[in-house]
């Protein structure tokens, strides 16, 4: 059984390629399609304007039609965390994280110290003209702190797993692909996103791969 894995496609903001993965996955032999956390922005763009104006109206209508074909579960992330409030209109499993063939999955901003600490999101809504996706700072040659901060993220990571009993970890949140192979065989997978790359993990037999896309912009 096939499962794609992608997140952090902040829909509206989402890049084309996004909307290749929708009608891809609608098409070929996948079982299951789970995003994992920050599927849509609801901190910058409220569910109704989403999907009644462009190109939210899109990409929301290509997600359900997915839903019709394909089971559909959408994990919660620190963008999308009151999506939940809509789960009796939407045709999608909406959860805070689940295990699926020994991996855990779940968004990953736990491992982010800004999530746990600062009110992060009173100051993404009052500062929405400042806010930077992950290559607008490198962007603005702040690359190192960039990869400083994912570094640290999926350094939590790894030793939150190091101390489970999963077989990996299958997260998002930094906006940074990666699969990743420790010494005792256990995995950390970085599905990356559909905003700033275009990049999604795929499951089968027990095994991660880490897939891209051509065409971001």
């Amino acid at each position: 059984m096939k499962t794609y894995i992608f997140s952090d496609s902040h829909i509206p903001f989402s890049n084309k390629a996004f909307l290749t993965f929708l009608r891809r996955a609608q098409e070929v032999d996948v079982h299951i399609v789970i995003g994992n956390g920050d599927v849509y922005d609801l901190l910058r763009v409220p569910f109704e304007e989403i999907i009644s104006r462009e190109p939210g109206k899109t990409l929301h209508q290509e997600l359900m039609k997915l839903a019709k074909r394909k089971k559909v579960i959408l994990v919660l992330g620190n963008h999308d965390a009151t999506l939940k409030n809509y789960q009796g209109d939407l045709p999608f499993e909406i959860v805070d994280s689940l295990d699926l063939n020994g991996y855990h999955i779940e968004h990953g901003h736990r491992f982010d110290l800004e999530c746990q600490w600062l009110p992060w999101r009173l100051l993404i809504r009052l500062l929405q003209g400042l806010w930077q996706t992950p290559s607008r700072l490198k962007e603005a040659g702040k690359a190192k702190k960039y990869q400083w901060l994912v570094g640290t993220i999926h350094g939590k990571a790894l030793a939150w797993l190091a101390r489970s009993g999963y077989r990996g970890l299958i997260m998002g949140h930094t906006h940074f692909g990666l699969l990743a192979t420790l010494e005792d065989g256990r995995v950390l997978a970085d599905s990356g996103d559909f905003l700033d790359s275009a990049s999604f993990l795929e499951l089968e037999g027990g095994k991660v791969r880490l897939r891209r896309l051509k065409g971001r912009k």
